[in-house]
């Protein structure tokens, strides 16, 4: 059986990877060593100032995304004034991001307690959108 402490930082070197492979070698993204030391950071980070969302990862052999999870992944994205991103794996199954229904449409405020889970090619094109956005209108 693996150790869970490794499997969950396998898989967030994983969504590192990923992360830089699908939006280019500009953004560095790499596992936030202080999630270990004290709570309410995210798992990833990225240096990129514009990035838009804190990530949360999990990745278990199976069950559901459990309410904790989306607490831990607000808390963090509070803390960073970030949109929060809970990036999670079951076995066998499809990579998925939990996102605030606010990271969809500027039509939702984030205090509300809506979200939706996206595919994680939805969740790039989502991180790509943002990013083009973020940086037209900076001066």
């Amino acid at each position: 059986m693996a150790n869970g402490r490794q499997k969950g930082a396998a898989f967030e070197r994983l969504i590192c990877k990923l992360l830089t492979d699908e939006l280019g070698e500009s953004f560095k993204f790499r596992r936030d060593l202080e999630q270990y030391r004290e709570g309410q950071h995210s798992d990833i980070i990225c240096d990129e100032a514009n990035f838009p969302f804190a990530i949360e990862c999990k990745r278990y052999a199976s069950g559901e995304v459990r309410p904790e999870w989306w607490s831990q992944a607000i808390e963090a994205a509070e803390r960073a004034e970030k949109e929060p991103a809970l990036v999670y794996k079951f076995d066998r199954k499809p990579i998925m991001v939990r996102l605030h229904i606010a990271s969809l449409s500027s039509v939702w405020e984030m205090d509300h307690d809506l979200w939706c889970h996206v595919s994680w090619d939805n969740f790039i094109y989502l991180c790509r959108e943002k990013l083009s956005d973020r940086t037209v209108y900076i001066k």
